[in-house]
Order: structure tokens, then C-alpha cells, then sequence
């Protein structure tokens, strides 16, 4: 849900005619207008298992029996990805709770320790975030 989200996001500053609402949960059309709107023409890379045939997000949200998921081991490392990659393409990060949470600040400090559990993504996501995280 996270990724679609920012995907919407994303889709929304890059493109000031799109409507979330139109694109349902639509990535795989998502990332298709991304790669066609974008001023860099910007091919974001989410792995298909996020939401082939929208199982991934069907059952995730509504499970229900016989219905499962696997999930793969390289889940975690798939997911940060894109969301740094997403991140990194929109400045609208300047006061969030994300910038709280890189700030290092103590009450923050076991939401970094889940952030930068195995996140090979941590050096781009603090690169791209430091001028925000340097304000505070």
C-alpha cells in the first residue's frame, strides 16, 4: 500500500493532470505513466510479485482462506528500493516523519533501528533527505 501511495504521489507532482482515483490500484499502468510523464522519463523498477494480477495487494489487505502469499526472502530489500527510488524523484519530504526519524533525534530512535534494519537503501535515503535532515 505504501508503494502505491507514494507512487500516486509521485505521479501527482510529476504530472499535474493525473487523478489517483482513475489509476484504482492500477501499478503496473502507474509505472507506465511515470515512465511517459516524467521529465527524465523515469522507469521505476517495483518487482512484479508487488502486484501481479493484483494478488499481492488483494490478499495482503483481505485475506482470507484457502487464499495465501509468498513472500519472498528479498522482500524487504525489493520494497526499499522502490520506496527510495519513489523518494527520491519528489521534494515533498521536508517535514516528515521520515526526516524525524534520519534526524537521529531520541524519541525517534526505535524507528530508525526498524528502518535501517538490513536497508542497503539507508546511504541513498539519508543522501537525498539531508537538506531537510540538516534544517531541524
Amino acid at each position: 500500500m505504501s508503494l502505491e501511495l507514494l507512487l500516486k504521489a509521485t505521479l501527482v507532482y510529476v504530472d499535474r493532470s493525473f487523478v489517483p482515483v482513475d489509476a484504482n490500484h492500477n501499478i503496473k499502468k502507474m509505472l507506465r505513466i511515470l515512465k511517459n510523464k516524467s521529465p527524465k522519463k523515469t522507469a521505476v523498477s517495483i518487482p512484479e510479485y508487488f502486484y501481479f494480477e493484483d494478488r499481492y495487494q488483494s490478499v495482503s489487505r483481505y485475506p482470507k482462506e484457502p487464499k495465501g502469499l509468498v513472500i519472498p526472502v528479498s522482500f524487504l530489500t525489493d520494497l526499499d528500493e522502490a520506496f527510495v527510488t519513489l523518494m527520491s524523484l519528489v521534494p515533498f519530504q521536508f517535514n516528515s516523519m521520515l526526516v524525524s526519524t534520519l534526524s537521529g533525534r531520541a524519541d525517534y530512535k526505535r524507528k530508525l533501528a526498524l528502518l535501517k534494519f538490513r536497508n542497503r537503501k539507508m546511504n541513498n535515503l539519508r543522501k537525498h533527505l539531508q537538506p531537510w535532515i540538516r534544517r531541524r
